[in-house]
């Protein structure tokens, strides 16, 4: 399936805009009916190869959604067209073509990158019930594999058993002609639009012929594109798009094109459950994502209190509320200083969890006997430097000593604040600090809610916090 896509469901429209059905020749503005089909071919080949790699995997949905409609005239097609300029394209381009259909996958918007993964369910789940041998084994070669998506029912639709596990697919043939029978073409005849289309088109561009090298190069490419789907915000956005009975065939689907190994079946089918790791850990990196990028926030709202406690030194209190606006100041700024050396020291390991979620959660999962705690973590996330897992865990707990003491010191500021009442102090100095403090308390609330939340429901962040319903749609930006 992710090389039937990219190769013959991919092609702009003559007027150089997407279209949204598959284009019929001579309906365009161009005119292309008059051109020779192999020069438009190939011209319609190279216009494809410039486009972004995000159009292309546009165009490569809404090519797949028209194909799987009843009554399209395949023949008529400029996909049917693009089929046929692959037969004697060069292998870079196929290759070409392949990566950046699949790579614009993962730059497209969740629900799109949801409904492809849909797509490509739906294709796995439709050959699973459709027999002949012709049929399975184009599927298999060019899909990566016929994944078992529906479980023992439709196996036993295949065998005419409800008992019986369905038979393995025949073992590819590359580097020559498919055999055919008058089983395979009855049902290829009688299958879904979606599979008798792309059974023609892969006819067409002669995919069975490739050679076995070129195949797996291409392959590969494709995979290794693929890959980047399961880095955690990736798979949580996703994940979030799809059901409950759609998250555990996208885990069969992912192991069975060897996405993710078959010793991580089981990890990955409890991280793509609803609050599973996948989920958790998507959380926490778009907390870090989006605290690096308002660090900037966060330093300088202590660094103006430090500044308004300097310039309101000359008023008078009968307390030492001037004093404490200082200390609170000093404290934060603490907490920021410690939360910036603790980010940078731990970058290493951030960026490897970030790519490689699912490896550092068996490896830390195969640990649980270990006591050391250190090292666990250098098993889990190997080629991190102990030093930076030493220097980032101090400032962590710098960040938490810090956090306990400024809690403290908002309790003496309280205290401060209701002494004023007997002692008197300035109305500007009362009002600001009415106002941090009322700050501080609303925020501590706010955290502990959050955390009662999360703990108790084991879900995302409650939707009425600002940014809760958008943050699980929002790209990440890499280290």
């Amino acid at each position: 399936w992710p090389l039937v896509i990219p190769w013959v469901m991919l092609s702009p429209g003559n007027n150089g805009s997407l279209s949204p059905r598959p284009e019929v020749l001579g309906c365009g503005e161009g005119g292309d009916e008059d051109k020779d089909p192999g020069e438009a071919g190939q011209e319609l080949l190279r216009q494809l190869l410039a486009r972004p790699p995000p159009e292309l995997a546009a165009w490569a949905l809404e090519q797949a959604r028209g194909l799987a409609e009843a009554g399209v005239e395949l023949r008529r097609t400029e996909a049917f067209r693009l089929a046929g300029a692959l037969r004697d394209a060069a292998a870079e381009d196929k290759k070409a073509l392949a990566r950046n259909a699949v790579a614009g996958l993962g730059e497209l918007p969740a629900h799109r990158r949801a409904e492809a993964v849909r797509l490509g369910m739906r294709a796995a789940d439709i050959a699973q019930s459709v027999g002949g041998s012709r049929v399975r084994r184009l599927l298999a070669e060019h899909a990566g594999a016929v994944s078992q998506l529906t479980g023992d029912w439709h196996a036993g639709v295949a065998t005419g058993s409800n008992d019986a596990p369905p038979p393995p697919p025949p073992p590819p043939r590359f580097g020559g002609g498919v055999e055919s029978t008058d089983e395979d073409a009855f049902a290829a005849q009688e299958a879904p639009p979606l599979v008798r289309n792309l059974l023609r088109l892969v006819d067409e561009a002669r995919l069975a012929e490739l050679p076995q090298e070129e195949l797996s190069e291409i392959v590969e490419q494709v995979r290794h594109e693929a890959m980047h789907f399961t880095d955690p915000q990736q798979l949580a956005d996703v994940v979030a798009e799809l059901g409950p009975g759609e998250r555990e065939q996208l885990t069969d689907t992912l192991v069975d094109v060897k996405v993710v190994p078959e010793e991580q079946r089981g990890l990955l089918r409890e991280a793509v459950k609803p609050g599973g790791y996948a989920d958790k850990i998507a959380s926490v990196v778009r907390l870090l994502g989006k605290v690096r990028k308002h660090i900037w926030v966060f330093a300088s709202l202590p660094a103006a209190e430090l500044l308004l406690a300097l310039l309101l030194s000359s008023l008078s209190c009968g307390t030492s509320l001037l004093a404490w606006l200082r200390g609170d100041s000093i404290i934060a700024l603490g907490q920021v200083g410690s939360l910036c050396f603790a980010y940078y020291a731990l970058a290493p390991a951030y960026r490897q969890i970030q790519y490689e979620p699912m490896g550092a959660l068996q490896r830390w999962k195969a640990t649980d006997r270990q006591q050391d705690l250190w090292v666990r973590l250098e098993t889990a996330v190997p080629g991190v430097p102990p030093e930076a897992w030493r220097m980032g865990g101090a400032s962590l707990i710098v960040f938490a000593v810090l956090s306990i003491l400024g809690a403290m010191w908002l309790l003496v500021g309280m205290l401060e604040l209701m002494g004023t009442v007997a002692y008197g102090c300035s109305s500007v100095v009362l009002f600001f600090c009415n106002l941090l403090i009322g700050l501080r308390l609303v925020m501590a609330a706010v955290l502990l809610l959050v955390v009662a939340y999360r703990t108790w429901s084991g879900g995302s962040l409650p939707q009425w916090l600002p940014g809760a319903a958008s943050a699980a749609v929002e790209p990440e930006e890499s280290m």
